[in-house]
């Protein structure tokens, strides 16, 4: 199988076709350097390149393949399980990481990088209630940090009324 690369990923077939296959997805974290020996196997994978690790995307039957192949440093937990964390602010905290973590991922395989906007509280229930995906971690001063991809600027943007990047409150959107 031939292996394809761009700046940010690596495989032998595009994302979205592994992941719309028939089957369980997983995706595992292996160190940086070890993504070359992923050039001969003889399964389907993605790599998502990190500084230091890569998230390798495959269907959860060849994981064998995959620690044959290279030492798997964790897998990334994609789903979570209500049963782990029966306390919700423990369920809401680690679905807001996995959040983060896949907003991030989004943006690292689409060449983009994510925005930050601070809001109020006001603000960040108007958001929640627009069901666009999003992270958020509290400030120390009773604001609220929302992480997002580009594609969802305009529809936060829209939500909280915000017309022109002339705006005031628009000041507050960097990429980072």
């Amino acid at each position: 199988m031939a292996v394809k690369a761009n700046s940010n990923t690596v495989g032998n077939i595009d994302l979205l076709k592994l992941l719309s296959a028939p089957n369980q997805n997983m995706t595992a974290e292996i160190d940086l350097i070890d993504l070359v020996k992923l050039k001969t196997v003889n399964f389907f994978f993605v790599a998502v390149k990190f500084e230091t690790v890569a998230e390798v995307h495959i269907k959860r039957y060849n994981r064998q393949k995959l620690e044959t192949a290279v030492p798997i440093l964790r897998e990334v937990e994609e789903i979570m399980n209500p049963g782990i964390h029966p306390n919700p602010i423990d369920y809401e905290k680690q679905n807001n990481t996995i959040t983060n973590a896949k907003i991030k991922r989004e943006c690292a395989i689409s060449g983009t990088k994510p925005i930050y906007k601070i809001i109020n509280a006001e603000q960040f229930e108007i958001i929640k209630k627009a069901q666009i995906e999003f992270a958020h971690f509290a400030k120390n001063d009773g604001k609220i940090n929302v992480v997002f991809s580009p594609e969802n600027a305009d529809k936060i943007n829209f939500a909280l009324g915000i017309t022109a990047k002339s705006d005031t409150n628009s000041t507050n959107l960097t990429s980072n």
